[in-house]
């Protein structure tokens, strides 16, 4: 978690509600509270924690959510970089993490656009997700997407990445049908001379 400028991206998409595609259409018909208690979306939002208790005092943060967009937790900070040391702001950006329900498609085109967005670029990234995007930078077509189409919408978005590069940690949590998932990321990891980490249920 080194680093002084640390940014978070985190894939707030409705696979992030569970590891069974099957479940995943069940609990995205659900209410917004039983989305949050999801157990997969409390392990990411528990990887977030992980991730900022470590974070140095003078360290400058952001986290992004991100699924067909991305988007800041805190309303207003775009490309902007956040003080650590504002424990008031951090406990509020932390607080509405929180109040996020996972919903939609997985872009990562747009989420790895933000490392050129902010200013300075960041030193550090770490990428919180359970699978290739499902859709590029125009949308999708159909409803439907292949494996072939989301390894196409990866290299797409690896293309945003900015030079030099940064490191980018992957922390992936698991789904099933996404097999090309764990070596895609892996490589990006190495790449970049990031980290990469499939974390355990508990």
């Amino acid at each position: 978690t080194g680093g002084r400028h640390v940014l978070i991206l985190l894939d707030s998409s409705a696979s992030m509600l569970d590891a069974s595609i099957i479940n995943v259409l069940r609990k995205r018909n659900m209410d917004d509270a039983t989305k949050r208690r999801s157990e997969k979306w409390l392990q990411a939002l528990d990887t977030v924690d992980w991730i900022t208790a470590r974070l140095q005092p003078g360290t400058n943060y952001q986290i992004y959510s991100f699924s067909t967009e991305a988007r800041p937790v805190l309303a207003g900070s775009a490309g902007r970089w956040l003080a650590v040391d504002d424990s008031r702001q951090f406990n509020q950006v932390l607080t509405t993490l929180r109040t996020s329900v996972p919903d939609g498609g997985s872009n990562l085109t747009r989420a790895l656009q933000v490392i050129s967005q902010m200013k300075p670029r960041p030193d550090n990234v770490f990428l919180i997700t359970d699978g290739l995007s499902t859709q590029g930078q125009r949308g999708t077509r159909g409803r439907k997407v292949s494996g072939s189409q989301r390894s196409a919408y990866f290299e797409e978005a690896m293309r945003q990445l900015p030079q030099p590069l940064v490191p980018i940690n992957v922390i992936l949590l698991p789904m099933e049908g996404d097999p090309m998932a764990a070596w895609a990321y892996w490589s990006v990891a190495m790449y970049t001379r990031g980290a990469f980490l499939t974390p355990s249920y508990d």
